[in-house]
């Protein structure tokens, strides 16, 4: 990454590192300079009052009644991509995933109609920008990272005559809301320490407190407008009425405010957020998905499971995926976390020391960087690891870790039932403590829409049988080229 780091192997400093207990002494920070390069206002995420209130306006936009009302729309947009994959016959799981994801993002999570710009040219550009957040910065022309910068600009071009007019309509009714744009320059080009000093000494970049609370007053209101759902229409009935429906607040709605809050309301700051958005909505769901599948693709006992599972629950509550029906797939939840547990879509996380500390007894200067692994972190899980003699002749990793070598023992969803004797205590997948994803309760709603509707109506397995074995997984997960190709064809559930 180009920056010293120290390496947070044992748990109970992870904890620490994590707990995020108020003294501001560590701080969410990137050391990754493509990704500071293309997502340049991050300053509302380091830890301090401003992110408290900015996680607290994002969750109005995620919160249990905002996900029930996504459903339908979501529960489309998949059909609607499955039918599309069929009809394909074969696709690139990881880009069909991705496609998937930003289509539901558009059109229903964040918010953003898009009527001056072509769709598909849209999602192109987006998942460009994505491919060089963690990439080397080469910028030199056809680099992965080069290609990101254009397309990065493109979005960015796209999103001010899209955001315009909503822009322009705020400012002139409360030009208060861009009187400190300026500051957002101020923050660009530093490292997340920084920030998080700058943010907690100077007074010109605290919330004032009344600003907010309008601020989340009119996020409340907004949210208070959806429509509830009408459980006396047919299924059917009911999910087109409740696609059609209006009102509720999306991740712009409370990306918009919050910047309002900030007074730092601008044209390119508001598709820098969104673009954000964009990033942070498809990035986890496309990688979750592209491996649970893969796995699946080689465990076809799992997938009988997960097809008794759907057949219990119709026979209860019919074929509607209903909220209630998604909560009683505690397998399918198993999965999901098994899933999360072995293969993380998140490979590391990264803290920066704001101030000196001692961690675990080792001194710690300011402004260095403190590293985690996931996939450590999940080998060390104290439910699980019996010592290093647990790890067989010639391997690297226990046998409840070893996904590339051994995946049917490994792969063990009962371990997340309730009940289960050897539960996991810990899963850091979404992260812990003030970083905890705040997208996760919708992620796994997609990830079981998506599952029901496969495990009923389709079967598929991978041309490529060792994709797993030939994936790159740092910074993030990638198939070798060519190695993702799902094949798909339409059954049903008997």
């Amino acid at each position: 990454m180009g920056v010293p780091m120290y390496c947070v192997l044992e748990p109970s400093a992870v904890r620490d590192l994590l707990k995020g207990d108020g003294s501001e002494a560590v701080t969410f920070s990137v050391p990754f300079a493509t990704f500071s390069r293309l997502v340049s206002d991050w300053d509302h995420m380091v830890d301090g009052p401003v992110h408290d209130q900015w996680r607290k306006a994002m969750a109005l936009a995620l919160s249990p009644s905002s996900i029930e009302r996504y459903l339908p729309a979501l529960e489309k947009t998949i059909r609607e991509a499955l039918e599309s994959w069929e009809r394909q016959g074969a696709v690139p799981l990881l880009e069909a995933c991705g496609d998937m994801a930003l289509s539901f993002a558009m059109d229903v999570l964040i918010g953003v109609e898009l009527t001056h710009t072509d769709r598909s040219w849209f999602k192109q550009q987006i998942l460009l920008t994505l491919e060089g957040l963690y990439t080397l910065y080469l910028p030199f022309p056809g680099t992965t990272y080069s290609k990101a910068q254009v397309a990065k600009a493109n979005v960015i071009a796209a999103l001010v005559k899209e955001l315009e007019e909503q822009v322009q309509q705020t400012l002139q009714a409360d030009p208060a809301a861009g009187e400190a744009a300026a500051n957002a320059s101020v923050f660009r080009h530093l490292d997340g320490a920084a920030k998080c000093r700058l943010l907690l000494s100077q007074q010109e970049y605290q919330l004032d407190s009344d600003v907010v609370s309008s601020v989340m007053e009119r996020l409340k209101q907004l949210e208070s407008s959806a429509p509830a759902s009408n459980t006396d229409l047919a299924p059917a009935a009911e999910l087109e009425a409740a696609i059609g429906s209006s009102g509720g607040i999306t991740l712009a709605d409370a990306q918009f405010e919050f910047l309002r809050a900030q007074r730092r309301l601008t044209l390119e700051s508001a598709a820098g957020r969104i673009l954000g958005l964009f990033a942070a909505a498809v990035d986890t769901s496309r990688l979750l998905i592209f491996t649970a599948l893969a796995f699946l693709a080689q465990l076809p006992e799992e997938v009988d499971k997960l097809r008794e599972e759907q057949q219990q629950v119709i026979s209860r509550h019919g074929s509607a995926l209903t909220p209630a029906v998604l909560s009683e797939l505690v397998y399918l939840e198993g999965v999901i976390k098994e899933t999360s547990r072995l293969l993380s879509a998140s490979r590391v996380a990264v803290r920066q020391a704001v101030k000196p500390l001692q961690l675990n007894g080792v001194h710690i200067p300011a402004d260095a960087y403190l590293l985690y692994s996931v996939d450590c972190m999940h080998c060390l899980e104290p439910t699980l690891w019996q010592g290093p003699g647990c790890i067989p002749p010639g391997r690297d990793v226990p046998p409840y870790m070893d996904w590339r070598c051994n995946l049917k023992e490994a792969f063990q969803p009962a371990r997340w039932l309730p009940g289960s004797p050897n539960k996991p205590k810990h899963l850091l997948t979404f992260g812990a403590g003030s970083h905890m994803c705040l997208g996760m309760n919708l992620v796994y709603a997609e990830f079981k829409l998506l599952l029901s509707v496969m495990v009923r109506d389709y079967s598929w397995q991978f041309s490529d049988p060792d994709v797993l074995k030939c994936m790159a997984v740092f910074p993030k997960l990638k198939p070798a080229r060519g190695s993702d190709t799902l094949l798909i064809k339409r059954r049903h559930l008997h």
